[in-house]
């Protein structure tokens, strides 16, 4: 998952095929980053928490055959 503020950074993540969030108490406006369709937004820190049930849900090892 690639975090940002501007809609740069989330367009960079889906073209590198990787999930995006957007932070809302930075530079870009919610509506600048919802034109790039993020997998989440948060709009304060303390709502990363999140992440840490999102990352528990991954896998802890990672296949490349």
């Amino acid at each position: 998952m690639m975090i940002g503020d501007r809609s740069v950074d989330l367009a960079a993540a889906h073209a590198s095929g990787l999930a995006s969030a957007g932070v809302l108490w930075r530079y870009g406006s919610r509506e600048e980053l919802e034109r790039e369709n993020p997998s989440r937004l948060f709009g304060a820190p303390a709502e990363w928490r999140i992440l840490a049930d999102l990352a528990a849900d991954c896998p802890k090892e990672h296949d490349s055959r």
